[in-house]
């Protein structure tokens, strides 16, 4: 996992095209007047959700294995759960691939705060992760890099 904010963004451009693509959309467009929904970028491999939703107490890990996240706020306070995929074992509902998606129950083994406008995560598949922990409104993007 990575965290930073925007303006330090082009640390990281070079890392994978995808991640360049999304940082330069988000700074060419006002995101925040943004429409809850996806934005596609390129097709399949590269696209943004605006997402608006209420917190919870606490969240389900997820992981993926096609796609690479970088959550960014928008809006609210949120606190994403995170543990190493090599460490979770119970996974409850296994693995869909055509959601890129597998949730396990087991506990977060630390939280990361995205406290202020343009604070993200980027989130790669050995990454477990569980979003939208805090209180109140979240409004986020997740982009979706496929690797």
């Amino acid at each position: 996992m990575i965290l930073s904010n925007l303006k330090y963004s082009d640390k990281f451009e070079g890392m994978h095209p995808g991640f360049k693509m999304v940082f330069d959309y988000i700074k060419s467009h006002d995101m925040l007047k943004a429409e809850d929904g996806k934005i596609i970028l390129d097709g399949d491999n590269v696209f943004i959700n605006v997402v608006t939703k209420e917190a919870k107490e606490k969240g389900k890990l997820e992981i993926h294995k096609d796609y690479i996240d970088i959550q960014i706020l928008m809006e609210g306070e949120e606190y994403i759960g995170w543990k190493a995929e090599d460490r979770m074992s119970s996974y409850p509902e296994p693995y869909n691939a055509e959601k890129d998606i597998a949730f396990s129950d087991e506990e977060s083994e630390i939280y990361v705060p995205l406290k202020q406008f343009g604070d993200f995560a980027i989130l790669y598949p050995e990454d477990g992760h569980a979003p939208l922990v805090g209180k109140g409104t979240i409004r986020k993007l997740i982009a979706k890099i496929r690797i």
